[in-house]
């Protein structure tokens, strides 16, 4: 059996196993990577993020499963919308076409890398956009003490 066997039969039994399958969460709806970098369990909270049968649009496919255009050329798709007036449709992916395809590409600790190294980018973000939030904070507080000081200081100065 070769690694190309071996990964899919990996694959399959994992995507075949019902304790992966989280029925816990609303169907279309991505869970809280925070929750799942915590528990150390980025991989699988991945997989098991959405039911097996939702539909992924292909901007979404891109950017979530580390594919690229020429990537999704070969997956199945479903189109959906469009029409006349409207523009083309939608091209639209399986969640398990998507989870395969990419670990055919990266195999599985290239997309924990790459899921790892997606959660510390958000994790840096999020630290950023606090303190930005702390500053404001800390600005908006010396704005207001300065002008009441100034309108105390006025205040004085015309009761003087």
């Amino acid at each position: 059996m070769n690694d190309y066997d071996l990964l899919g039969h990996e694959l399959w039994k994992a995507l075949n196993d019902p304790s992966n399958y989280n029925n816990n969460h609303v169907s279309g709806q991505r869970k809280n990577r925070a929750a799942a970098a915590s528990t150390g369990d980025l991989f699988d909270d991945w997989v098991n993020e959405l039911d097996f049968h939702d539909m992924v649009s292909s901007k979404e496919a891109k950017k979530e499963y580390f594919l690229t255009a020429d990537d999704l050329a070969n997956v199945r798709y479903e189109p959906i919308g469009g029409g006349f007036g409207i523009g083309p449709p939608t091209k639209c992916y399986l969640h398990e076409h998507l989870v395969k395809t990419s670990v055919r590409k990266h195999g599985r600790a290239g997309v924990v890398k790459k899921l790892e190294a997606r959660h510390k980018r958000e994790e840096k973000k999020r630290m950023k956009e606090e303190q930005a939030e702390q500053a404001r904070k800390r600005l908006k507080t010396i704005t207001n003490t300065s002008a009441d000081g100034a309108a105390a200081a006025s205040a004085t100065t015309k009761t003087a």
